[in-house]
C-alpha cells in the first residue's frame, strides 16, 4: 500500500493505495489494541511522510488540477490516521509533524489553492480538518515546539522561504486553539519542555525590545503561560528543570507575576453580577470566533 502511494506513472494506483490505507485505518480503529496496532505504529512515520509528499508535490507543481483527486485521498487517509487512531498518531516524531503542519498551513494560506470549483473546496475543507486533527492527536509538545519555532523573527521554512503573513496568522490561530483546550491534554503535556520552549523564545524576543509596538507572537506566548499557571498553580515552579533559573530569566519573572495576580484574584471579593449589554457581550469562544479575534485589527478585541 505504501509503495503504491508514490508511483508517479500510475495515478490510479496511487489513488487506490490511499483508498486501501484509509480502509485499513478504519478497520484498525474498530479492533481492540493489540499486535496489529503496534505494527501500524511502527509504520506510521513512513506512512505520514509518504502522504505528506503527495501534498508537497502537488503544491510544487502549481496545484495541478490533474493531481487534485490524489491530494483529496491523501488528506483523507491522513485525517483518518490522526482522528481514528490517536494512539498511533501521537508516536510520530516532531520533525515529521513539523513538515506536515508546514505544508498544511502553507496550503491553507495560499490563495492559488482556494479555487471556486467543488474539488478545490473539498481540498480546502480537508486541509482545515486535518490541521485540527494534528493539533488534537499528535504529540502535543511536538505541536507546540513546531508552532513556536515558526514564529521566531527571521525564521525560514524548510525550503528557505520566508513565511507568508497569512501563514503566520494560521500559526497564531493554531497556538490559540492549543491554549484554549490545554486542560484536555494536560496529562500528556511535558510541561518542562514547553516552559523551555517559552524560555528560548523569550530570550530571542525579550519583551523590552517590543515595548510600544505590536508583536502578536509574544502576546500569544503569554496567553499560553497564563493558561499553564491557571491549570498548574504554584506547582508550575516544579517544572522549571530545563530553565537556567539561577540567571533569573524573563520566564521566571513572568511566572512569578502571573502567580501573584492569580493569588490576588482569588483573595479579591466577588463583584455582584451585572447585566451585559449586547455591545459588550462575552467573546465568541468557538474556534471560528477565536480565529477571528486573533486576526482582528481591533487591539481590544484581539486581546
Amino acid at each position: 500500500q505504501c509503495e503504491g502511494v508514490l508511483r508517479p506513472a500510475a495515478p490510479k494506483v496511487r489513488v487506490q493505495a490511499m483508498k486501501d490505507l484509509s480502509l485499513h485505518f478504519e478497520e484498525e480503529s474498530r479492533r481492540p489494541r493489540g499486535p496489529s496496532r503496534r505494527a501500524l505504529a511502527k509504520e506510521a512515520e513512513e506512512i505520514v511522510i509518504l502522504l505528506q509528499r503527495v501534498i508537497t508535490d502537488w503544491m510544487a507543481c502549481g496545484f495541478d488540477r490533474d493531481s487534485t483527486r490524489g491530494v483529496k485521498y491523501a488528506l483523507h487517509a491522513t485525517h483518518l490516521l490522526f482522528s481514528a487512531l490517536p494512539d498511533v498518531a501521537c508516536t510520530i516524531r516532531q520533525e515529521t509533524v513539523g513538515r506536515l503542519l508546514e505544508d498544511l498551513l502553507l496550503l491553507a494560506s495560499n490563495e492559488a489553492a482556494k479555487g471556486s470549483d467543488e474539488e478545490m473546496q473539498v481540498v480546502g475543507r480537508g486541509t482545515e480538518e486535518l490541521v485540527m486533527d494534528v493539533l488534537g492527536s499528535a504529540d502535543c509538545n511536538a505541536v507546540f515546539t513546531t508552532l513556536i519555532q515558526f514564529l521566531y523573527e527571521g525564521a525560514r521554512l524548510s525550503g528557505g522561504q520566508e513565511p507568508p503573513v497569512d501563514f503566520i496568522a494560521n500559526v497564531l490561530r493554531c497556538l490559540m486553539e492549543m491554549a484554549r483546550r490545554m486542560s484536555t491534554y494536560l496529562a500528556r503535556l511535558r510541561v518542562d519542555t514547553l516552559l523551555y520552549d517559552a524560555h528560548l523564545f523569550l530570550v530571542a524576543h525579550p519583551p523590552s525590545k517590543y515595548r510600544g509596538r505590536e508583536f502578536r507572537p509574544l502576546r500569544l506566548l503569554k496567553t499560553i503561560l497564563n493558561e499553564l499557571v491557571k491549570l498548574k498553580g504554584e506547582s508550575i515552579r516544579e517544572h522549571l528543570t530545563l530553565v537556567p533559573v539561577d540567571s533569573k530569566p524573563t520566564l521566571c519573572s513572568y511566572l512569578d507575576l502571573v502567580l501573584q495576580q492569580h493569588a490576588a484574584g482569588r483573595a479579591a471579593p466577588v463583584a455582584p453580577a451585572t447585566t451585559v449589554s449586547s455591545s459588550s457581550a462575552a467573546p465568541d469562544n468557538s474556534i471560528t470566533g477565536i480565529f477571528d479575534r486573533i486576526t482582528s485589527k481591533d487591539k481590544e478585541v484581539a486581546k
